[in-house]
């Protein structure tokens, strides 16, 4: 058990966190937050229409 979702009462089960690490393994250190990146533009691609040139149009 991880977690206990206060809002829901579910909760946050990994199997991953229970099972041992391999050997030499090591933990990488904790990232710091990053910072509120904002509406940042997004070049010349539209918002929500990700267009893929590798696919023929349906």
């Amino acid at each position: 058990l991880l977690d206990i979702d206060p809002k829901t009462g579910k909760y946050k089960l990994s199997r991953k966190a229970l099972l041992p690490k391999p050997e030499g393994y090591v933990e990488r250190p904790e990232r710091p937050e990053r910072p509120d990146r904002g509406d940042r533009p997004r070049g010349d691609r539209p918002h929500g229409d990700r267009e893929r040139s590798d696919r023929p149009r349906r």
